[in-house]
């Protein structure tokens, strides 16, 4: 099959750094092929009337990815588009509006209980458009309760907006900070002032909003520890419930170094942000808390549909915007496409339950609590010693998972080049078949004339942002206990 040592490589390189550990990755951006959103709603109707598993799932979350931005921020990667005209918003809504309508019917009798709004920049909406989205939810997709979580940009949020969200039932407001800091501002191209920023926070508590959650990326060019230090502080002296730590993980890694700064170089400036800053968080009584890298005040975390739907598949997700993904479990993986007009095709990959069961086996393995075989046994059905198990014994006798007491996890020391490792044993659990699959997509695409690597896989290897959120939760768990066991001391005093 493989030319040389180089298709050799390039092909390793292409499954440890395109074909992620993350589900949707592999399945909705590299096995999905064009269908049309008839095939999609036919797909999930059909796994809701045959397939066991997906008989089980009840809840649904309706996901609207805004893609506008004003500006567009050098550290940013999520799918956007710059704002032309007002025009470009109004058609995007009703286009938003009517597939809502259309896959009415494929989610029927499922309780719709949140919303959720990415982007892009989802508060570029002004009232009317986010009330006509809102209503074409609750028409389509009717709930017992309903919990709205929405991301903004404090540049680009009013009162008005506030209390509109707040009247419908907003449960979740993020505000996209990243930074307090003027110079680190003007360097990734991001306009907003501190005190709009603490103006957002403190109308929002005002409000009384139950969760107020804040973004802020580590290794950002200028970012110094002392100054990500005091934007945290700031934050939470202002009580907010939740804050978002991402260690800047997209590439090319030279559009966030500094001037006269390699690669390398850059990888310890960030991790020793992200260490200093995460030892100040656990000291003021923020904890990590899920797989994501957030850090909820004494626990205080209501969890994040995306945990809930692409991680545990306890509820589906009906996508709606360029680029958004959906899911419903035992079904189908899908991504719309990148196109404003959302009612064009998407693109979309059948997914079984073995596909779940693996990706569960991961997710739980690299958590913090590892995998329970009984949990495996009530969520799917079946023993884990019939489901993956070739995969974690190879694992285990690499010394990369340990079992105790009906309980996996994994054993290895949390380096990163021990990370880009697991990547790439990781593979086994998804079986030979969707291995055979990706190769043969890999051979319809591959160009034996380019060097995927790039002399670079040992950074690549390393870039996956949910290894390294992995990676400095481990890193710090240590540190998180003994201020824990300090807290509860305290209490009890």
């Amino acid at each position: 099959m493989f030319r040389d040592d180089q298709d050799k490589r390039n092909f390793l390189f292409f499954l440890k750094h395109k074909s992620t550990l993350n589900l949707d990755d592999t399945l909705a951006g590299l096995l999905a092929r064009p269908s049309s959103w008839e095939a999609v709603a036919q797909m999930i109707m059909q796994a809701r009337k045959s397939d066991p598993f997906s008989r089980k799932v009840k809840k649904l979350t309706v996901y609207v990815h805004v893609p506008f931005c004003r500006m567009h921020c050098r550290f940013c990667s999520c799918s956007r588009e710059s704002l032309r005209n007002n025009l470009q918003v109004h058609h995007y809504v009703q286009a938003v509006a009517r597939q809502m309508r259309f896959f009415s019917s494929a989610y029927a009798g499922m309780d719709g209980d949140k919303i959720a709004f990415g982007g892009g920049t989802p508060s570029i909406l002004d009232e009317q458009q986010l009330a006509t989205i809102l209503d074409a939810a609750y028409q389509a997709f009717p709930a017992r309760g309903r919990k709205i979580l929405f991301e903004a940009h404090p540049m680009v949020w009013s009162q008005s907006q506030l209390e509109l969200l707040a009247s419908r039932g907003l449960h979740r407001l993020c505000f996209g900070v990243q930074s307090m800091e003027d110079a680190v501002l003007r360097n990734i191209s991001r306009l907003q002032t501190r005190a709009k920023v603490l103006w957002c926070i403190r109308s929002a508590r005002k409000a009384r909003i139950p969760y107020i959650n804040v973004d802020f990326v580590a290794g950002l060019p200028g970012q110094t520890i002392k100054g990500l230090v005091d934007d945290l502080k700031t934050m939470t002296n202002e009580g907010v419930h939740n804050i978002s730590l991402e260690p800047y993980a997209s590439l090319p890694l030279m559009r966030m170094c500094a001037p006269g700064e390699d690669a390398i170089a850059f990888l310890r400036r960030r991790d020793a942000l992200m260490g200093a800053a995460i030892k100040f968080l656990n000291g003021a009584g923020y904890y990590a808390s899920g797989p994501c890298c957030v850090y909820s005040y004494r626990g205080q975390d209501d969890g994040h549909y995306f945990y809930e739907a692409h991680w545990r598949f306890e509820t589906a997700v009906a996508a709606f915007g360029p680029a958004a993904k959906g899911q419903f479990p035992s079904g189908v993986f899908y991504q719309a496409s990148p196109a404003v007009d959302p009612s064009f095709q998407a693109m979309a990959c059948p997914q079984d339950l073995s596909d779940l069961m693996a990706h569960y086996v991961l997710v739980e393995i690299i958590g913090n609590n590892g995998l329970d075989e009984q949990d495996f046994f009530a969520r799917f059905g079946g023993p884990l010693t019939k489901n993956c198990i070739d995969g974690l014994h190879y694992l285990h006798r690499s010394g990369l998972v340990a079992r105790s007491r009906g309980t996996w996890k994994f054993d290895g020391n949390w380096e990163i080049d021990r990370i880009g490792e697991f990547m790439a044993l990781s593979r086994m659990l998804f079986g030979e078949g969707r291995i055979l699959e990706l190769r043969k997509r890999y051979n319809e695409s591959y160009d034996q004339r380019q060097d995927y690597g790039r002399g670079y896989i040992s950074i690549r290897n390393q870039e996956d942002p949910f290894l390294l959120i992995q990676y400095y939760q481990k890193k710090q768990s240590k540190i998180s206990r003994r201020h824990k066991q300090c807290d509860i001391g305290n209490r009890a005093i």
